[in-house]
């Protein structure tokens, strides 16, 4: 038996179908009332074919920055160049000092000078600065080199506030950098022959802030920092100390090898973490008495912390003039002044608050001074001693 389907396609009515069809379309299709369908908008549509213009923006137009040369920072009788006015500059080339002159000089607030890797340089017998800022602030000084200068590499005049990053500043006969603000990355090496003041005198002078820096082989201090910070920082083979901090904080340094102290302190200062070796060596029991870390006499206001520190094979380890003092926590060996004939690794004065020292293998008093208030009892801010 053969069924047949119910319903067919097949329609004996034709017409009928396709008008049905026309009238759902035009329906759909159809627009409302006074809207019109809207025109294709030229802009968004893609781009020909064919070379495109520069989308980029010029280095001008991110950073509007002006060369240095003489149409643009005329300099005058003191200076080859100078920087009169704020904004964004940048060197091309090297620039050689001219006799009684300074090489560039800063005197506008809001400088931003990018040294591009090219030196400011002179050829000695000139008592001028490399780079001199005066009464100028928010200025930032950057990648480069200063060498040659018969007075500092790098200075800021009076109240000038200046941030030095990524520059070298070598055998310039004055300090290589003195400054007021921050020192950031930055090197200074064979400076200070002609340093009239050499215990004042460093690689690096700076009221502020140093960081990340390297000073080495310099006549006088590697670093002398005032009312500040310096942290992360070396000092090694300076002809006086390694740093010298004037109410301030040392934090992670290394002093290696410097004729003088590896870190002097004085006033309210906290030195923590550092590593100070070898300072001192060869000045011999007649030379003067140097130590890793030497405190300086104080008006007994004024409080010193030396913490968490190692000192190995300086004259005297940790010696603290002053009084008002705590020193805990430090591993401090091997310091003597007839390299190592006799053990002198602590010398604390009078006045001070010292944690339980810990003596390993040695029998030398460990307190070379007249010794002061101790913390008694093993506790966790012991000091070590071999």
């Amino acid at each position: 038996m053969i069924i047949t389907p119910r319903f067919s396609f097949q329609s004996s009515r034709p017409g009928r179908v396709t008008l049905l069809l026309c009238s759902l379309c035009s329906f759909l299709f159809a627009q409302p009332d006074g809207i019109t369908a809207p025109k294709p908008d030229p802009s968004l549509q893609p781009p020909m074919a064919g070379p495109q213009g520069n989308v980029f923006k010029t280095l001008n137009q991110v950073e509007p920055r002006v060369e240095v040369n003489a149409v643009n920072t005329p300099g005058d009788n003191a200076s080859v160049y100078e920087i009169s006015q704020p904004g964004s500059y940048y060197l091309t080339g090297n620039v050689q000092g001219a006799p009684g002159k300074n090489g560039i000089t800063i005197s506008s607030s809001g400088v931003k000078l990018d040294l591009n890797g090219y030196s400011v340089f002179a050829e000695g017998g000139d008592t001028n600065t490399g780079i001199r800022i005066v009464d100028a602030g928010r200025v930032v000084v950057e990648n480069g080199f200063i060498f040659g200068w018969g007075g500092d590499g790098i200075s800021s005049i009076n109240d000038s506030h200046v941030t030095v990053k990524h520059v070298s500043s070598i055998g310039n006969d004055g300090d290589g950098f003195s400054v007021k603000g921050e020192v950031d990355s930055c090197y200074a090496s064979l400076n200070g022959e002609e340093n009239v003041t050499p215990d004042t005198g460093a690689g690096i002078v700076c009221v502020g802030i140093i960081r990340n820096s390297v000073s080495e082989k310099n006549v006088g201090n590697g670093f002398r920092i005032i009312s500040g910070l310096i942290e992360s920082s070396k000092a090694r083979n300076n002809s006086n100390r390694g740093i010298s901090a004037n109410s301030a904080q040392v934090i992670r340094c290394h002093t290696v090898d410097n004729i003088g102290s590896g870190i002097q302190t004085s006033g309210t200062c906290l030195v923590e973490k550092c590593f100070s070796a070898n300072n001192s060596i060869g000045q011999g029991v007649a030379g003067p008495i140097s130590a890793g870390i030497d405190i300086l006499g104080s008006d007994g206001v004024h409080h010193t912390i030396v913490r968490n520190n190692h000192v190995q094979g300086n004259q005297v380890g940790i010696r603290a003039e002053a009084d008002c003092c705590t020193v805990v926590g430090n591993t401090v060996m091997r310091n003597s002044p007839d390299l190592n004939a006799v053990d002198a690794n602590f010398g604390i004065g009078t006045g001070n608050l010292v944690g339980n020292i810990i003596k390993i293998n040695s029998s030398s008093p460990a307190i070379n001074f007249s010794t002061g208030g101790g913390i008694s009892g093993a506790n966790a801010l012991s000091n070590f001693t071999d």
